[in-house]
This record gives C-alpha cells, structure tokens and sequence, in this order.
C-alpha cells in the first residue's frame, strides 16, 4: 500500500509539470500575437487591451499560485514517503510515517481528487489561453475598427478642409490686398524709424556739439580770468617798478648830493690844509719877527702884530696857538669855505668836525672812507636797480 501511494503515475507527474510550467509563465501584460502594424497616432487602445489583459491575470492569478503551491506540498510528501519506504528506518521514522498516513487518511481518494484538480486546472489553462487567443484576436478586430474609423473621419475632414480652402479661396483676394496694404504701411513704418535713427544720431552729435561748447566757454571764462588775473599782477608790478624807478631816481639824486658834498669837502679839506700851511708859515715868521725885534716866544704868550718899516701889519696872535678856532667853525650849523675863485659854499647837512690834517690823513680818515663805502653801496644798489628793471618789465608784459 505504500508503494502504491508513493508511486505516482507518468500521467500525474507530466501534469504536474505542465502545470508547473505553466504556473512559472510571468503575470506580465499580453502582447498580441497578430503581425498587423500598431497604430503611431493613438495609443489609448493599446493601452486599454492591455489592461484588460492584466485584469484576467490579477483574476487567475492567486488560483494559480493556490493550485501550484497544494501540488509542491502533495510531492514533498510523496517524496519523503518513498524514501521511507525504500530506507527504512527507527522507530521514530515508523511513528513519523504512522503519523503521515493517519495525516492523509485515505490516499487514494486524495489522489483521484488531486487528479480531478490538475484535469480542471488544465481546462482552465486552455480555456485562458484560448480567452488570451481571443482577446487578441478582438484587439486586432478592434485595431481594425479604429483605423477604419480614422479613415472615415479623416474623409470628413477633408471634407470639411476642402470646404474651408474653397472659403479661404474666396476670401484670398481680400487678405493679399490687406497684405498689400500691411507692405506699404510697414516700408512706411520703416521709413520713419529711419528717420528717428536718423534724428536720434543728430540730437547726439548736437549735444556733443552743445557739450563741447559749454567746454570752449568755460576755457575762455578761465582764459580771461587769468588774462586779468596776469593783468592786474602786471599792473601790480608795473606800480612796483614805478616805485622802485622813483627810488632809484631819489637815491641817484641822493647820490649826486652826496658826492657833491664830498667833493666840496675834499675840495674845503684841500683849501684849508693850504690855509693851516700858509698859518703856519706865517707863525714861522712872527716867530722870526719876534727874534729879529728881541722877543721871544713862548707857547704861553698870545701873537702881538708887529710892524716893520714900510710894511703891513700881518696876522697877531691874540690866542694860545691852538686850533679850536678851526674845529669851532667847521663844527657849526653852516660851514662857509673860501675858494681860490672867492667863492662862498654853504653846507647845512654836515655838521661832522674836520681836523687839520695832510692828503694822506685825509684819504686815512675813518668818516671818509665811511662816506665813501657808503657812497659805492648806493651806487652798487642803484646799479642792480636799472640791471634788475628790464627784465621784470619783459617778464611782466602779457604781450610776450
């Protein structure tokens, strides 16, 4: 008995394959089996074909899975049966397998159930493959259709096209005029933005223009500004000149007085030594007088005019032989000097005392040479005036 459940027929183990194998095929979306073209401009049907195809499979799908998962376990347990019964085994193995056959409690009914289901479960494999057939033969049908119906509608609309050419046929004319007329208003239109461009590019040029004006009149504004800015400095220094030139004329005038006076002082200074000689050749005499007449002199007597025979008296000397008599007159206010020419030169400016002395004290005197450096430093300061004069003036002219 156990061989005989554990060996199953050829015919249950080849359906059991089939329908594993058929089992295993992928619940994916059916494609069709018709070598027709599929259409490029709709693709709804296609879409809808396959869906419906994919609802049949979601139906049957979960049976099929029931179906192939009740046949692995049945030969799982065929399996184990017939190794039990070829082996042999313990006495855990006999209660294993007691415990099998209480489980399964009439095989052979099982078996003939287990065969009724796999005879159903081929029907209805063929009976979807024969749907899956059918759907696509309708799917084809209704491709069919579809470009039938595109064909049809694509004949009323070119009808329709056709009706609406002859309409615009009609009112061809109309829009070439309008066209036309768009042409003139555009080169028109074109015209005048040509002449905005142009009008844009002269208001430029017009206020670069303007702009290099406002420039010219700002350099000309800065021009004679300081055209009479160099103006009034050239006035400026012209006064300046004029002032230095009337200096300079009042110290050449200065100067002139100056070695005037010098030159009637050493022309006074000249005569005076001649007249302190001609003194003292005279006090020669008196003194000789004096001894020839008996007297003698002394520094502390006073001069008697003595009178010869036939003769005028000559100079007396009233007065101890000094010379503050001479100091005493060149020293006051006016100064008067006797010229060989009997003539009179009045100096009221130098009030200095002049000594009687020779050339070479003269030319030694410290108040001379301080006259004298005095003099050169205005003649050298004069000299540098009219140096410095003309090109001042040539600097200052605006003209050069």
């Amino acid at each position: 008995m156990a061989s005989s459940l554990t060996s199953p027929s050829c015919d249950d183990a080849d359906a059991i394959d089939l329908f594993s194998a058929e089992a295993s095929i992928d619940l994916l979306p059916l494609q069709s089996r018709s070598n027709s073209l599929q259409p490029t401009i709709h693709t709804d049907f296609e879409r809808e074909r396959k869906s419906r195809t994919n609802d049949v499979r979601e139906r049957f799908g979960p049976m099929f899975c029931r179906y192939k998962a009740s046949v692995t376990k049945m030969q799982k347990i065929e399996n184990s049966i017939t190794i039990h019964s070829t082996v042999g085994g313990d006495d855990d193995d006999d209660d294993d397998i007691n415990n099998i056959e209480t489980a399964l409690g009439g095989q052979q009914s099982r078996r003939r159930k287990v065969n009724e289901s796999i005879e159903i479960i081929k029907e209805k494999m063929m009976r979807l493959r024969n749907m899956e057939e059918e759907l696509a033969a309708s799917e084809d049908r209704r491709e069919n259709l579809h470009w039938l119906c595109l064909k049809q509608t694509s004949l009323q609309a070119l009808g329709k096209i056709q009706r609406y050419s002859d309409q615009i046929q009609t009112s061809d004319l109309d829009h070439r005029h309008r066209i036309a007329e768009v042409g003139k208003e555009k080169n028109a239109l074109n015209g005048k933005s040509s002449m905005v461009d142009e009008l844009l590019a002269q208001n430029v040029r017009l206020l670069e223009k303007a702009n290099d004006a406002e420039r010219l009149e700002k350099e000309l504004a800065n021009a004679s500004k300081l055209h009479h800015r160099k103006e009034m400095n050239f006035q400026q220094q012209q006064h300046k000149l004029d002032e230095k030139v009337a200096e300079c004329n009042k110290l050449e005038l200065q100067m002139k007085d100056l070695q005037d006076s010098c030159d009637r002082l050493k022309k006074a200074l000249h005569t005076q030594e001649e007249r302190d000689l001609n003194f003292e050749l005279e006090l020669e005499l008196v003194d000789l007088k004096g001894f020839q007449n008996g007297h003698l002199y002394s520094g502390k007597n006073s001069l008697k005019p003595t009178h010869d025979p036939g003769t005028s008296p000559s100079i007396a000397a009233t007065e101890p032989l000094t010379l503050s008599w001479t100091e005493s007159s060149i020293t006051s206010d006016r100064i008067i000097v006797d010229n060989d020419d009997n003539s009179t030169i009045i100096e009221p400016s130098l009030s200095v005392p002049i000594r009687v002395m020779n050339r070479e004290s003269i030319d030694s005197d410290p108040f001379v040479q301080n006259l004298m450096a005095k003099i050169e430093a205005l003649t050298r300061e004069n000299a540098e005036l009219r140096h410095a004069k003309s090109p001042v003036i040539a600097e200052s002219n605006p003209t050069t």
